[in-house]
């Protein structure tokens, strides 16, 4: 299924959900189908959901569409404001969300003209609201376009893929067999009892296939004594995260913390945070034993977590304390990404506080005026909860409640970009 969407990319645009457990292969699906696109001379464009950008509008469409906005100039003027205006670059009225949306396919469309694209989405229940709703609005249309479109979503987690009516192929264990090969390829040494136990923990993960003999053989309590099931697998490898980091060296966890608390941050910006953190420089090469262990690496020059689960076992294992002084760290460091600024001032504290409160306000307004309405409302919550006043908060709650600006008529504006095959114009198509 999966290599036929590929192969069929310069003829017929697709779209497809890989849903599963953590671990399951997803990743390593979504790059095999990358490299094989590469193969065929389809261009691939990226994006995944960061948790610690859901606050933040659109963050996910614009890390896509990235390496195609140099072609925004083809689209007609009422789409260009739109995803100018969505991306902040631009000061204009809240724009229509349907041209927005309008503007990113016509976008992609225009460039798989020059170039068959797919676009690859990890981690899509992690995405902000509004580029998970551009991005479902997308995959429902490209079925004339040479574009085909790759979501991967973690059972269990909503997300606005969900409700898209899109095909989706669920990913499932492996059998018997295939584990008992994969444990016995990658952990040979294993005594009869450690691999019965891995393969009753694992239940088919191949994440968990590989990462758990590790653990037992340090310290087989450390998977727990409890029976399989009564703590989830993600739970335990989690923890078998965990306690890979906690050997390393102070400054390697703090610069990896500080990369858990920003998945977007360059190395640059978290190798001046995690400075900041520690009162002393931190240089890149903190990062080798990490890469060492295989559990994160420098990638287009930023700290890439090798699976997901690396980076919540690290964040979670944390104090609060700690990772309020990451946030912190971090925010002194971001004075040019307002936004992304602002975020994380408001998670370095817990308490009260006027100045934030006023700020997090002004970023409410700014979402609001860039059409991330559902952000918007979330932001002004926020700012009512850092508000000492209680009345004050149910005031900014009603204000908020009532932002939402007015529907503009749905054709303004919707004329299709030049070349781009007469696609249709309608919301409801």
């Amino acid at each position: 299924m999966l290599e036929q969407l590929v192969a069929r990319i310069p003829e017929r645009g697709a779209a497809l959900v890989l849903r599963g457990d953590p671990g399951i292969g997803k990743t390593a699906l979504l790059a095999a189908a990358s490299a094989a696109a590469s193969s065929k001379g389809v261009s691939v464009l990226r994006t995944a959901g960061a948790q610690s950008e859901t606050g933040l509008g659109f963050a996910g469409l614009h890390q896509l569409l990235r390496p195609v906005l140099a072609r925004l100039d083809r689209l007609p003027g009422p789409q260009r404001d739109a995803l100018s205006a969505a991306f902040g670059t631009i000061d204009v009225p809240a724009p229509d969300p349907f041209l927005i949306a309008l503007a990113a396919l016509n976008l992609l469309a225009d460039a798989a003209e020059h170039l068959p694209l797919l676009l690859v989405i990890d981690e899509a229940h992690w995405l902000d609201p509004p580029t998970a709703s551009v991005l479902a609005f997308i995959a429902r249309r490209v079925e004339a376009e040479p574009i085909a479109v790759l979501f991967a979503v973690r059972d269990g987690a909503g997300s606005v893929v969900d409700n898209a009516g899109l095909p989706e192929l669920r990913l499932g264990g492996l059998d018997d067999e295939a584990a008992g090969d994969l444990v016995d390829a990658s952990a040979a040494d294993l005594t009869p009892g450690l691999r019965r136990r891995v393969l009753q923990i694992a239940v088919g993960n191949p994440l968990a296939l590989l990462e758990l003999p590790a653990a037992l053989r340090l310290d087989d309590t450390r998977i727990d004594g409890l029976s399989p099931g009564t703590v989830s697998l993600t739970s335990r490898l989690e923890r078998t995260f965990a306690g890979q980091m906690s050997g390393l060296p102070a400054q390697t966890r703090d610069l990896l913390l500080c990369a858990a608390a920003d998945e977007r941050a360059s190395a640059a910006e978290l190798l001046a945070a995690a400075s900041l953190l520690r009162g002393a420089e931190v240089r890149l090469d903190a990062l080798a034993p990490t890469e060492g262990a295989g559990l994160a690496s420098i990638t287009d020059g930023s700290i890439i977590f090798r699976h997901p689960l690396v980076r919540s076992a690290l964040y979670q294992s944390a104090s609060a304390g700690r990772r309020r002084q990451v946030h912190a760290a971090l925010a002194a460091v971001l004075s040019d990404d307002p936004d992304r600024r602002l975020w994380h001032v408001g998670a370095s504290t817990a308490e009260p506080d006027e100045t934030i409160a006023r700020e997090i306000e002004l970023l409410s307004a700014r979402l609001a005026r860039r059409g991330a309405i559902g952000v918007a409302v979330a932001a002004a919550r926020r700012a009512a909860a850092r508000r000492p006043e209680r009345g004050f908060r149910t005031a900014l709650l009603a204000a908020s409640q009532g932002s939402r600006p007015g529907v503009r008529g749905r054709r303004a504006g919707s004329a299709a970009a030049p070349g781009t095959r007469g696609r249709a114009a309608e919301s409801g198509q």
